[in-house]
């Protein structure tokens, strides 16, 4: 299973089946250190469809084709902010290129930074200036990833609310591409396994 690490927390994606509605069936789980974030109790346990997930994991589905992918691949490929929420407001995705959690921090003052420090920061703005001019991606550029789930994955919850437990993670361009590889190599072999027809 296809997991995005950052220190100890971790977010971790499954497909789970092709239901017999053409449904993509997937478990989400918040992790910090491999362990679920979340109260497996709390979690809606019935009618069967929510009775089938693993200790601690969220449930979502997106009818015929997975949503995460494409939306992945796009953040990584343009630099672009991108958003999936499946046609069953399951769970929400954002994905802000090249940024640390929005807005925060916009305000802090630099009290102290050693030479060193600046050095390396003048030398990252250097390195980036050039790699703009030449429209060209580091390995290490910063990338936040929000997951939000919606409260109706919560026992005692009749309806989509809108509102849910988020987990929200600061990873370096290279670790997010090779968690999309990987979860790529998973959905095409759950594809193969399924049936399913990816588009070219």
């Amino acid at each position: 299973m296809a997991t995005l690490n950052a220190y100890n927390l971790g977010l971790e994606i499954r497909f789970i089946e092709l239901d017999s509605n053409n449904w993509v069936q997937y478990e989400i789980r918040f992790l910090y250190k491999d362990e679920p974030m979340v109260v497996d109790s709390q979690l809606k346990r019935s009618p069967e469809h929510w009775a089938k997930r693993s200790p601690g994991a969220f449930k979502a589905n997106q009818y015929g084709q997975d949503g995460f992918l494409p939306t992945l691949w796009r953040a990584l490929e343009t630099d672009v902010p991108q958003f999936f929420t499946p046609i069953d407001p399951d769970v929400t995705l954002a994905v802000y290129p090249r940024q640390v959690f929005p807005r925060v921090g916009q305000e802090w003052e630099l009290i102290y930074q050693s030479e060193e420090d600046e050095q390396e920061e003048q030398d990252e703005a250097l390195i980036r200036k050039v790699a703009d001019a030449l429209d060209a991606r580091l390995p290490n550029d910063p990338f936040t990833v929000m997951l939000k789930v919606d409260m109706y994955n919560y026992g005692h919850t009749p309806m989509y609310m809108g509102s849910g437990p988020a987990l929200i993670l600061l990873v370096k361009r290279h670790e997010l591409l090779s968690f999309v590889e990987a979860l790529q190599r998973e959905y095409d072999e759950f594809c193969a396994q399924w049936g399913i027809q990816q588009p070219d």
